[in-house]
């Protein structure tokens, strides 16, 4: 799990993520992240460029987007249709 995240091992991944709650608290930045809530893949350049070569002809037409120290692999807008909102 740790590796196909770009992580050397389990514990450093362990350390890493808590790094980002103890941020995410610290800052009270407790909303949704866009960049994990709408990638298809989130990590490093190599982790994202592997993802988008094995989703094959599928994967050429997503954007690769660098986000300061790591990278998405994005879905587009398109995909969904505009109207995704709610409905009773």
């Amino acid at each position: 799990m740790a590796s196909s995240a770009g992580i050397g091992s389990l514990p450093a991944l362990v350390d890493i993520h808590k790094e980002w709650v103890q941020e995410a608290l610290r800052t009270n930045d407790l909303g949704r992240n866009e960049a994990w809530s709408k990638s298809l893949a989130v990590g490093s350049e190599s982790f994202v460029l592997g993802t988008q070569d094995l989703l094959g002809a599928g994967g050429k037409s997503r954007n690769i987007v660098g986000q300061g120290d790591f990278f998405v692999l994005r879905e587009s807008e398109e995909s969904y249709g505009a109207d995704f909102t709610l409905k009773n």
